[in-house]
């Protein structure tokens, strides 16, 4: 039995809003899970998008927008909690630039074992 439009809108929007949750304590595997939940939400909003039912609620697609406003932001504020630490990094193994910036962290990717 085919979905209706409200019924994907609100199933992208939890997914997006378990996002949020994982993002509130941004560990990596929080993170990991996070994508994976954001990664569902875009297929329920590809499948909303084909379904036509004239069931389009203003306040489905508002209430989306909130969610994804909210992901949007807590991505950002994760992404320079990480960008803090790299010039942390950056200024305690390598000091600083001329310009009195934290040197950039060696990101090749290269693992050295020893053992």
């Amino acid at each position: 039995m085919p979905r209706s439009f409200a019924h994907e809108m609100a199933a992208a929007r939890a997914e997006v809003d378990a996002a949020c949750r994982e993002l509130l304590s941004p560990s990596p595997s929080g993170l990991d899970r996070s994508a994976a939940r954001l990664e569902a939400a875009t297929g329920r909003l590809n499948a909303a998008r084909g379904v036509v039912d004239g069931g389009a609620n203003v306040m489905d697609v508002r209430g989306m927008q909130d969610s994804l406003r909210h992901a949007r932001l807590l991505l950002d504020g994760a992404a320079r909690f990480h960008q803090g630490w790299l010039a942390r990094l950056g200024a305690l193994s390598s000091g600083y630039t001329r310009g009195g910036i934290p040197a950039p962290v060696d990101r090749s990717g290269r693992v050295l074992v020893h053992g």
